[in-house]
Parts: structure tokens; C-alpha cells; sequence
């Protein structure tokens, strides 16, 4: 039974501590979203605006753009978790205060402009 509780201390001590800081330290709030791909050109328009409503000051930011198989059958779906499409990852050095607001614009060069997307943004 100790053997038990103490694997599971082990391995739930990442999750805790992402959670935490995902949700209590580093949260953050996203006020605009105009992200998108741009139509005339292999790339991508990050345009964002987020407020900082967590308890710590955030130094970077990392801006990951997922492109997604176009239809929502369960095979594409498995397909997208198992074997995903390249994505693209951006990361941006930006101070942010508590509670301050910041505008983000960047172009990125983004090669599937014609499928479909998921966006993460992670702060810490």
C-alpha cells in the first residue's frame, strides 16, 4: 500500500504543478483573438491581445499552431493524435506585468494555409 500512495506522489507531482501554474500563477486571459492564416501567402498573422490575471510576471510566451485534417470523422481525429501534422511553434519574450494587458502582432511563415487549425498559447 506505501509503495502504492508513493508511485502515485511520483507521478502526479508534474501534472500538479502544471496545473498550478497553468491555472493560479501564469493564468491568462484572452481578450481579442484575430489569428489566422493569411490568404495571399504562405504564412500566418498572430494577433492577439491578453491580460495577464495571474500572480506572477510572465517573461515568454510560446504561440504553437496546429494544423488539423479537414474532415471531423474519428479516424482523422485518432489520425491528428497519433501521427499529427507538423506544427509550427513561435516563441516570444515579452514581460507582463499582473494584471496588464499586452498586444501581440507577428507574422509567421506557415506552409498549410489551407487546412484547418488548433492554437495553444502557454505563458510562463
Amino acid at each position: 500500500m506505501c509503495f502504492f500512495c508513493a508511485f502515485i506522489g511520483l507521478f502526479s507531482t508534474p501534472f500538479i504543478i502544471s496545473l498550478s501554474s497553468q491555472n493560479f500563477l501564469f493564468k491568462l486571459e484572452i481578450l481579442e483573438n484575430h489569428s489566422r492564416p493569411l490568404v495571399f501567402s504562405q504564412s500566418f498573422l498572430i494577433d492577439i491581445t491578453i491580460k495577464n490575471t495571474g500572480k506572477l510576471k510572465i517573461k515568454k510566451c510560446q504561440f504553437d499552431i496546429m494544423p488539423t485534417r479537414v474532415q471531423n470523422s474519428l479516424k482523422n481525429k485518432l489520425l491528428d493524435l497519433l501521427d499529427p501534422l507538423p506544427r509550427v511553434s513561435y516563441t516570444f519574450y515579452e514581460k507582463i506585468k499582473k494584471n496588464s494587458i499586452k498586444h501581440l502582432e507577428k507574422i509567421l511563415p506557415y506552409n498549410a494555409s489551407k487546412k484547418d487549425f488548433s492554437f495553444s498559447l502557454n505563458c510562463r
